[in-house]
């Protein structure tokens, strides 16, 4: 299929519209219902939400001020809400042109997203890249959702092909602790937190688990009731238990000296002090304040789910075409995408599939993030990093397959993200890849 895809405000707000028939209106309704409930419970369930349900927040923003005013709201229009718009428009423009049951099957997929824990992260990488295909002037085919093989995407123009399956990985993939989980965790203690906050302390209570934060609500039970004693009790210094171990500490001082520090530098400085996968929790006051610190005696291992997802899928594709392993990042922003120890373990994991997975038929892996657009003069930016087979079995024009291996200087990448140009040369390990739009 081949169509172009229009950006007025008359056909965004039919897409969304249909996005929600799709889903089922009065479901739609209910479950954004449910996420504002649990958004107002406290800040720490918010965090949840805003964390792993933006797309759903912003559309149900968009669909109250249809039915209220109209039109869509021309105030706040972020770049969250381009991104989350040209989503819907992807999808529903899609599925007008898919056969009965590739509808059927996609349909099923936006019901599935909008009850996910990690919400449509999953689709939305499918449709961005078929939207990206589509600017690119390629004809697509959605195989997986038509039964027709086992990747996603099929795309061709003028002799040139190739295919792509996409890869989204949770937020908590390969981490000891996951965010939701510690959220949840400081929600059920948030009143024992608050109150030691108001009180006159300046301490940390550092919580190191052996390993990972438990699932069964026996031993969080154990934890919890564990950590509420330490804030209502302050003469108790620490607490052990087989899995776990509570101390009570003073605020490190190039902490508690940042009260008016960005949120970033601050966990930049706990991170600094705690460990690079460390979480956090608390507030800080004039008199001092208290934190909640929790920790894994054991490294968090992304590299073990990010190899394991890019080793399925090169066993997806036909290898009669050239095959792109598209693998998106649900919690990090563009910026990060500049960052040298990423690009680093990335290039090792890509090095190490295309030479020891034979899996010369894959042309490059290609890593990006949910829903990060990204604004500059004249357009949006879809930034991204591609790893290109060194040894392919298809000899490509880089030229000819801009969405993927199209390339920038790093300095310009920077630049467009308003980030400081890298010191070192990022393009020795990866090409660098910003595909633009008309806002």
């Amino acid at each position: 299929m081949r169509f172009k895809l229009e950006t007025d405000s008359r056909s965004l707000t039919e897409a969304l519209h249909n996005f929600v028939d799709c889903a089922g209106r009065d479901r739609w309704k209910k479950r954004a219902l449910q996420l504002s409930i649990e958004a107002e419970k406290s800040p720490f369930l918010a965090k949840i939400v805003s964390d792993y349900h933006w797309l759903e927040l912003v559309l149900s923003t968009q669909l109250i001020g249809l039915e209220t005013a109209g039109e869509l709201p021309r105030e706040g229009n972020t770049i969250e809400c381009v991104a989350a718009l040209h989503f819907a428009e992807m999808a529903t423009q899609a599925r007008s042109r898919l056969s009965m049951n590739a509808r059927i099957a996609l349909d099923g997929r936006i019901r599935d997203g909008l009850k996910a824990e990690t919400g449509f992260a999953s689709l939305y990488l499918e449709m961005d890249l078929a939207r990206q295909l589509l600017e690119a002037g390629f004809d697509i085919e959605f195989v997986d959702l038509e039964g027709a093989g086992r990747y996603d995407l099929r795309f061709w123009k003028e002799g040139i092909e190739g295919e792509v399956e996409c890869k989204s990985l949770s937020t908590d993939a390969g981490r000891k602790v996951h965010r939701k989980d510690f959220y949840r965790f400081v929600e059920s203690i948030e009143s024992e937190l608050a109150s030691r906050v108001r009180g006159d302390c300046s301490e940390v209570l550092l919580i190191t688990l052996e390993d990972r934060l438990p699932a069964d609500s026996g031993r969080q039970k154990i934890l919890r009731v564990a950590a509420a004693r330490m804030l209502t009790e302050p003469g108790i210094e620490s607490i052990s238990e087989s899995f776990f171990s509570i101390k009570r500490e003073r605020i490190p001082w190039r902490i508690s000296d940042v009260e008016s520090a960005s949120e970033k530098e601050f966990y930049r400085l706990c991170r600094s002090v705690y460990g690079d996968a460390c979480h956090v929790s608390g507030a800080l006051t004039e008199s001092g304040g208290c934190l909640l610190v929790m920790r894994s005696r054991k490294e968090d291992d992304h590299s073990k789910p990010v190899l394991e997802a890019i080793k399925k899928a090169a066993t997806q594709f036909s290898g009669t075409r050239p095959g792109f392993i598209a693998v998106q990042f649900d919690d990090l922003r563009p910026q990060d995408l500049l960052l040298p120890h990423l690009r680093r373990n990335m290039g090792l994991l890509s090095y190490y599939l295309f030479h020891e997975c034979q899996a010369e038929h894959v042309a490059a892996t290609y890593f990006c993030i949910f829903g990060g657009l990204t604004a500059f003069e004249g357009g949006v930016g879809r930034p991204a990093f591609a790893i290109p087979n060194p040894k392919p079995r298809f000899q490509l024009d880089p030229a000819q397959y801009g969405p993927f291996l199209a390339s920038l200087s790093d300095a310009e990448f920077a630049r467009r993200l308003g980030a400081e140009p890298p010191v070192e040369n990022l393009s020795r390990i990866s090409i660098v890849k910003a595909n633009e739009g008309k806002l």
